[in-house]
């Protein structure tokens, strides 16, 4: 139970532009400058389990294709009893290789520190890499990543994972976009020989250039006690 809402966080949620799940090829631009994000999110298993996610994400520009981010995220569960708490914090760096008008390919290294409750947490130091591939064709973006996630040296029952990311995103307008995002990634208990594929649907305003606000919906497309059955994401972005 509690790997399951580690693994929604930190493969799942975040951290493209929130709410969708696959990491874009875009930085803040240089050294200094910051965003502030505050991401929430609500789901239902199949199961009993119900859970809400509320992650802080400071982000860094190191250098114009760099950044530097700690997450810090806070989850409140239910299944029968209520358990809430901080779970492990995270620190990622995101490189972009390549990029121009058309075509972007770079990495998001991420770490998760055993510094959250007992019960939200893994124990131990878990990883998560993503390599992001994006191609842009006017208002329209394609964004794939694969994604490789660390666990197996945690206990004997979970295993390491990988999956893939797609996503479709359109400008509708400057200040709003809108997306589709199908994820196909394998769970980490070796009891679960289901995979976990789920489409997301989500929406970004922005108000003003330095602000973004989102919402979207998540809904599984493989049934298992395990996995979530569906859920709401909101979320605000604040650049300074």
């Amino acid at each position: 139970m509690k790997k399951l809402l580690i693994t929604l966080f930190a493969s799942g949620s975040a951290f493209a532009f929130y709410p969708f799940t696959g990491e874009d090829t875009q930085t803040l631009g240089g050294f200094g400058k910051l965003q502030w994000e505050l991401q929430g999110s609500y789901f239902k298993n199949y199961g009993n389990l119900k859970h809400t996610d509320i992650v802080n994400q400071l982000t860094l520009g190191v250098k114009e294709n760099i950044d530097v981010a700690i997450i810090i995220p806070y989850i409140i569960q239910s299944n029968g009893e209520k358990v809430s708490g901080f779970s492990d914090s995270s620190v990622f760096i995101k490189h972009i290789l390549f990029k121009n008008q058309n075509l972007g390919l770079g990495y998001k290294l991420q770490v998760n520190f055993d510094t959250g409750k007992k019960e939200l947490g893994y124990g131990k130091t878990t990883y998560n890499l993503n390599l992001m591939f994006e191609y842009n064709i006017e208002n329209t973006t394609l964004n794939i990543n694969g994604v490789y996630n660390k666990f197996s040296h945690v206990g004997e029952d979970l295993r390491d994972t990988k999956g893939i990311v797609l996503g479709l995103y359109q400008s509708l307008r400057e200040n709003i976009k809108v997306g589709g995002e199908f994820r196909y990634l394998e769970h980490e208990s070796k009891s679960v020989d289901k995979k976990d594929t789920h489409i997301l649907l989500g929406a970004v305003y922005s108000p003003l250039n330095n602000i973004d606000l989102s919402f979207g919906v998540h809904k599984s497309l493989n049934k298992h006690q395990d996995f979530a059955n569906y859920g709401i994401l909101v979320g605000i972005a604040y650049r300074f």
